[in-house]
């Protein structure tokens, strides 16, 4: 099936990533099949991250919605009420920014970590651990660890506020290359989906949250549940459909846009 999506997107117009994977020096020694394993893994480490990210941080406003009226403050202060927000307000938005490193934090994607390969003997609290070893991160432990977080099972962004916290990307040289993408990304998404809607539950009672919600595997998210989306005001929802129905929605367009972003950025994409 990724055999044949890559051979589709060959024949696309425009640029796009499996045109620039085909041009690449790297491929020269790789199976088409090879190179469409490549393209899937690139897909799934952007797009269903960021998917079930924003699964999650539904989960949050449903489950612990305390926090919501504080960020849509924020946002109502800096955007306004006549436009959606856009990157340039992210650093304007410390509230908002501290609700993204919450929502990594709070049910990380990756309960059991990537595992990582010692390179040379090591000793950590007086135990050895020699070359060679498979060392796993489990994730899920660090965040509910109590001694670094208080009530870890609770949505506080506050906490990324009132003092530093470790990096929910990792650590060492393994550190997630894509964690840039990943803050902005779902940084812009959550600023526009508290600036135009209210979420909450069905019934307004508060989802008790536990592990059985989850799914289980590599990349865990929520098991289907209920939220309300409710626009702000009815300003604010025509706006909304005014935006939609201005916005480009040709993918070739858009693909070629990000080409032209990456040269800019200094890079050299060769689709």
């Amino acid at each position: 099936f990724g055999l044949i999506v890559s051979n589709s997107a060959l024949k696309r117009k425009g640029w796009n990533w499996a045109k620039e994977f085909n041009k690449s020096k790297e491929a020269k020694d790789l199976a088409a099949t090879e190179v469409a394993w490549d393209l899937g893994v690139l897909c799934d480490a952007g797009v269903e991250t960021t998917q079930i990210q924003l699964q999650i941080f539904i989960l949050a406003c449903v489950a612990y919605p305390d926090w919501i009226a504080a960020a849509q403050k924020e946002l109502d202060e800096v955007v306004g009420t006549n436009r959606l927000p856009g990157f340039e307000d992210l650093s304007n938005l410390p509230y908002l920014q501290a609700v993204v490193e919450e929502n990594f934090r709070w049910r990380h994607i990756v309960p059991a970590g990537i595992p990582h390969a010692t390179t040379q003997d090591d000793f950590y609290k007086g135990y050895l651990i020699p070359k060679g070893s498979v060392v796993v991160p489990v994730f899920a432990a660090m965040r509910q660890n109590s001694s670094t977080f208080d009530s870890p099972e609770v949505f506080r962004p506050e906490r990324w506020i009132e003092k530093s916290q470790p990096s929910n990307f990792g650590y060492g040289r393994r550190v997630c290359p894509g964690r840039f993408i990943a803050r902005n990304s779902l940084a812009i998404a959550i600023a526009r989906l508290l600036w135009a809607f209210n979420i909450r539950s069905k019934d307004g009672v508060r989802i008790n949250v536990s592990e059985e919600m989850f799914t289980t595997g590599f990349v865990s998210g929520p098991k289907p549940f209920v939220a309300v989306f409710e626009p702000r005001s009815k300003e604010r929802r025509s706006l909304i459909e005014r935006e939609f129905d201005m916005a480009d929605k040709d993918v070739a367009h858009l693909l070629d846009e990000a080409r032209g972003k990456q040269i800019a950025a200094g890079l050299s994409p060769q689709g």
